[in-house]
């Protein structure tokens, strides 16, 4: 496991996985608490999530607040994903940036997403299948979110389905981000 690339998004990596092919199949370890820890990332989930979406779907940009902020490690099971960070950190250089990523099943990278920042997806094939591993619990009480239309992203689909939810969200303009940038 190695990080292949890091963000211009400060925290944000694209992680390959180990990948242990033979005449059965493909084992893929997208996780690894030893060696995030060697990388420096944090290393203790709380909660992890399967998503099965159809193709056009875009989900987000969602984010947990404080005092519960959720670090994210999310992968593509099967199918692919546009996978899209944007940075909503208050003093941070590219505070709303984003960065997009292709996730599939066939490179098998994973995407390390700290808190901080908004995080979305576009789901490229049918029965695509997203796994996430999230720091923190889900709270109701802290979830948050921010138009997926409110950034010039390029999700690369051009008639989306998207829930009401996702619709409903305030655009990064409205947002009073309770994130606050570390300088490292």
């Amino acid at each position: 496991m190695k990080i292949i690339k890091e963000s211009k998004l400060a925290g944000c990596f694209l992680i390959e996985p180990n990948i242990f092919k033979d005449d059965r199949g493909t084992l893929v370890k997208p996780y690894h608490s030893e060696t995030f820890k060697e990388l420096g990332l944090h290393d203790e989930f709380n909660e992890e999530i399967i998503v099965t979406s159809k193709k056009n779907v875009i989900r987000g940009l969602h984010f947990q607040c404080p005092p519960l902020p959720q670090i994210k490690v999310v992968s593509c099971v099967n199918g692919e994903i546009l996978d899209v960070v944007v940075d909503i950190r208050k003093g941070s250089p590219t505070y709303g940036e984003w960065e997009g990523f292709v996730l599939n099943n066939i490179n098998n990278y994973a995407l390390y997403v700290p808190e901080g920042l908004a995080h979305g997806y576009a789901v490229l094939k049918d029965n695509t299948v997203v796994c996430y591993k999230m720091s923190n619990i889900f709270s109701a009480d802290l979830d948050g979110g921010i138009r997926w239309n409110s950034l010039d992203i390029d999700w690369k689909i051009s008639n989306p389905i998207i829930s009401e939810k996702d619709k409903n969200q305030m655009s990064i303009d409205e947002l009073d981000s309770k994130f606050i940038f570390k300088h490292e």
